[in-house]
């Protein structure tokens, strides 16, 4: 696969991630107001966490692959 190709797959997971923290906490913030939600605080904290830890491992993921230079091998 091309490379441009599959950072552009990795960049949309890793948005798709963020935006669901980001929908997790609007949705947490508007419960709290007192607004009906059908969500359980539970379940926004597991899909909070959920969505946290693939945000920082696709993050991860994206900056050894694609941003850090491989380190040269040695000549035996």
């Amino acid at each position: 696969m091309p490379r441009a190709v599959s950072m552009m797959i990795t960049t949309l997971q890793t948005t798709q991630m963020f935006t669901g923290v980001a929908i997790s906490f609007i949705v947490f913030y508007w419960k709290l107001q007192g607004r009906v939600m059908q969500q359980s605080f539970e379940n926004l904290f597991l899909c909070f966490a959920v969505y946290v830890s693939f945000a920082v491992l696709f993050s991860d993921f994206f900056s050894k692959a694609y941003l850090e230079k491989a380190p040269k091998a040695k000549a035996a």
